[in-house]
């Protein structure tokens, strides 16, 4: 079963926590942009110990 290309762990360097890394591609991204902002702003606001956290989300012309 292959991974989608959009996740990757990485280790925090600032923290040397391991951390997943969610990469999407703008122009090829199955969901709208709406729906993008929309995941986001609810992650953003969930806290629990059983979900992944969202520590934070960065945008560049092409990616999110």
């Amino acid at each position: 079963m292959r991974r989608p290309p959009f996740r990757r762990r990485v280790v925090c360097a600032r923290h040397a926590q391991e951390c997943a890394v969610k990469i999407i591609d703008k122009l090829s991204a199955e969901s709208s942009l709406e729906d993008l902002a929309r995941e986001i702003a609810m992650l953003a606001d969930l806290q629990h110990p059983n979900i992944i956290r969202l520590i934070a989300a960065y945008e560049s012309h092409s990616h999110v």
